[in-house]
């Protein structure tokens, strides 16, 4: 089965978000139904926090963490300035609400003292596994310097089948943006050798494509690409 026909058999009868009888109709008669892209594929985040600027040698920090598919967010007890990873994940446990297993976030340090003299990994599984997982630390009172920055070295998903079908159809144009971050700009392409989609069916793709992420930004995203009214 390819993308098209996914979506159908998930999103038809289910509560909102839900493919409409005639999106469903229009989604049918599209010749090639293709499958889904390395790009929009199911993946579990990894993130990074780089290591505390300044050498600091006492005070310490928290991190927070935001599930936006799972509508949570949490943040941590101060953790010490060097706190080996094995505390760190700890602690990232003794603060995870129901729904988030222990070691469902683990912690890899690249040195010997946590974040005092490297970078940690931050890797989700579990009940964490392919969605977005936003990681990031705070300074509480580190003696000296500050906290690193955070990246997503490879930024967790779903399988993105809304999203991937909007680009597909030619219903919107422009970079896909990471699961759980804000939109690149967007635009309306032209259609060449093909229809544009009915504009029901590309409110009920990024209505389903928002639930995907978790946040209403492609929604809003492609609404101002297809005004209602």
């Amino acid at each position: 089965m390819g993308i098209y026909s996914d979506l159908i058999t998930e999103h038809i009868g289910v509560d909102t978000p839900a493919l409409g009888r005639v999106s469903r109709h229009q989604l049918e008669q599209v010749p090639l139904d293709p499958q889904v892209d390395a790009a929009y594929a199911a993946q579990s985040e990894v993130s990074r926090i780089a290591q505390h600027s300044g050498s600091p040698s006492s005070g310490n920090y928290t991190l927070t963490v935001e599930v936006p598919r799972l509508g949570i967010a949490y943040t941590t007890a101060s953790i010490a300035h060097n706190a080996t990873d094995a505390t760190i994940e700890t602690a990232l446990d003794a603060a995870s609400p129901a729904g988030v297993g222990d070691g469902d976030i683990a912690v890899t340090q690249q040195n010997a003292a946590g974040l005092s003299d490297g970078y940690c990994d931050f890797t989700c599984s579990g009940n964490l596994a392919s969605t977005s997982v936003i990681v990031t630390a705070s300074n509480v009172d580190l003696n000296q310097g500050d906290v690193g920055a955070a990246t997503r070295t490879t930024p967790g998903q779903t399988n993105r089948k809304a999203a991937q079908a909007l680009w597909a159809l030619r219903a919107v144009a422009g970079d896909l943006h990471n699961s759980g971050e804000p939109v690149n700009t967007l635009s309306r392409p032209a259609s060449v050798g093909q229809s544009r989609p009915r504009a029901g069916l590309i409110e009920d793709l990024a209505q389903i494509a928002a639930s995907e992420d978790g946040s209403d930004s492609i929604l809003v995203a492609v609404r101002s690409l297809y005004p209602t009214n």
